[in-house]
């Protein structure tokens, strides 16, 4: 009797043990959240100077028992609030151009951060086009910016990036034009010039800077349409010392462009891909409903006769019925977004390379479709080119031919700022469906949305020819002799067609009835051609270098 009591109480304390384990077990997922319990930490962000560095990335550093990516940018002001698990003690803080930068917490939550210029990232030289010098022995203000660079902090197009990295390179706002994918934007680098000679220099802009392709002089069009993924570096030049190599035309600052050049080996195929998503962003209009929109005309008197006149009056108290008629039916139209999509772009970008220590061969092959936020509105680049390069002893050939074939096509639906002057209370179809313009019993308010469903056509196009040829003579250790040849051919035009049913012609009646509608077409061809030599001689003595430049440019122009 006694043995059967103890195995009992062994039974017993055995299932009390297997109780206790389950119930650890139970406690673990309670025990984890307790561990991963989040905190809030805060901070700013600036470079040695105390300036703000917004877009900066600051992130956790990981930690046992931590697996997700936890990473926030700063805002506008340079500050930041990122949300952590207790087990992080560390963050890092990156932003381009500067060392990255790990910071202990500490049980703070409260940190200024601040970084400091890396000076190793970028290789210490200077491309003005023409020469490429030491950064320590080139006296003019200068900013070098990497390929990379110019991709990590946008995918559009080069100068759009280039706007991110150097606030010396403005783009001047053109509200009118908005997010056109084929307005071509105006840049500035040194302000709006004073001389109005300048002026014939340029073929767009007196102000724009002056843009130089691996050593050519070039058009804003071209850079704004070049593959950014045959991009080596950008160098902007921004003072008197960009006059002093290119002339008056550099009065506005310069912005040399270097591509990729072929690297020797075996033939090596990088082919680059992406999807771009351009959305409208309608959060910051703040327009009035239907109902809000009469109201407010109320009290601003627009239905009240200003006259007097009786007649007058009838018209603007039918106006005011037909009106809140509309409203009272469920009329309320949001016009902003009827001619907007999410338009969706693609970029490809193929490149072939190799060679070895004489001949270097390099084939590039691209296209790219941005796809505008107004419906039907477009820009398609197909690009190719063929680089080659021959060096022998102390004679360097380098030879580059490329083709460019653009074709753009601008909304049918007009200007985005009709929209924003159309009434709520407007409506967008009749009772069949079809769309139709609003009578008010005093004036008639046209439906633009009808012009994007009618055969309009608004196209431009381009296809240009480039041939630049560079020649390299090193005569004597010191001395440098360059030739340069360049031949541009561009055939450009553009076609308009406007139907006779669209809003330009509404105005249009009796006898001009029959001069509805309207088509035009332009073509245009251009030749230019360049040519500079230049001989360049350096000395050395003890720890200084004096260089010589002697170009000479000869440019006809137009042949």
């Amino acid at each position: 009797m006694k043995m059967k009591k103890n195995v009992q109480n062994k039974n017993y304390r055995r299932g009390w043990r297997l109780l206790a384990v389950i119930g650890m077990l139970l406690c673990l997922p309670l025990l984890q959240l307790k561990a991963q319990e989040m905190r809030t930490i805060t901070g700013l962000v600036v470079d040695q100077k105390g300036e703000i560095l917004p877009g900066a990335t600051v992130k956790a550093v990981q930690a046992p028992g931590v697996k997700t990516l936890i990473a926030t940018s700063t805002d506008l002001d340079g500050k930041f609030k990122l949300n952590i698990p207790s087990e992080v003690t560390q963050i890092e803080v990156t932003f381009v151009g500067y060392k990255n930068q790990q910071v202990a917490l500490k049980g703070k939550t409260d940190f200024k951060i601040v970084l400091t210029e890396d000076t190793q990232e970028m290789e210490e030289v200077v491309v003005t086009g023409m020469f490429t010098r030491k950064a320590n022995s080139y006296t003019g203000s200068v900013t070098t910016i990497k390929g990379d660079e110019l991709k990590t902090v946008g995918n559009g197009n080069v100068l759009s990036s280039l706007k991110n990295i150097d606030p010396s390179f403005l783009m001047v706002e053109n509200l009118e034009v908005g997010s056109n994918p084929n307005a071509i934007p105006d840049f500035q680098m040194r302000g709006q010039t004073g001389f109005t000679e300048v002026a014939s220099e340029y073929q767009e802009n007196p102000n724009q800077p002056l843009f130089i392709l691996d050593g050519f002089e070039t058009t804003l069009t071209k850079i704004m349409d070049l593959d950014m993924n045959q991009v080596q570096s950008v160098t902007l030049l921004k003072d008197a010392t960009a006059k002093a190599i290119y002339g008056s035309k550099a009065a506005n600052g310069v912005v040399v462009v270097e591509t990729i050049r072929p690297e020797k080996g075996k033939m090596k195929i990088t082919y680059t891909g992406s999807l771009d998503i351009e959305a409208p962003d309608l959060s910051s209009y703040d327009l009035c409903n239907a109902e809000e929109k009469l109201r407010a005309e109320y009290l601003a008197g627009f239905y009240t006769s200003s006259t007097g006149s009786a007649t007058e009056q009838m018209n603007l108290d039918k106006r005011y019925t037909t009106v809140a008629s509309a409203i009272a039916a469920g009329v309320d139209t949001y016009w902003l977004d009827k001619p907007l999509r999410v338009g969706v772009g693609q970029k490809h970008s193929l490149y072939l390379e190799g060679g070895d220590d004489y001949m270097l061969y390099g084939i590039d092959l691209s296209y790219n479709n941005v796809a505008g936020v107004m419906k039907g509105s477009n820009r398609n680049t197909l690009s190719g080119g063929i680089t080659f390069s021959y060096k022998y002893k102390n004679l360097l050939f380098r030879n580059k031919f490329t083709i460019d074939d653009n074709k753009s096509n601008d909304s049918p639906y007009g200007s985005f700022s009709d929209y924003a002057y159309l009434n709520p209370y407007n409506r967008l179809h009749d009772e069949d469906g079809e769309m139709e313009d609003s009578w008010t019993g005093l004036v008639t308010e046209y439906n633009y949305l009808k012009n994007g469903l009618i055969n309009t056509r608004f196209e431009d196009r381009y296809t240009t020819f480039t041939e630049n040829f560079y020649a390299e003579y090193q005569a004597l250790q010191n001395l440098r002799l360059t030739a340069r040849f360049g031949l541009t051919k561009k055939n450009s035009g553009s076609e308009d067609y406007y139907p006779a049913g669209h809003t330009n012609f509404v105005s249009y009646t009796g006898d001009n009835l029959y001069k509805r509608g309207s088509y035009s077409t332009y073509s245009r061809k251009d030749n230019n051609l360049s040519l500079d030599l230049g001989a360049a001689y350096s000395i050395s003595k003890l720890r200084h270098t004096l260089f010589f430049e002697c170009p000479i440019q000869y440019e006809p122009g137009e042949i």
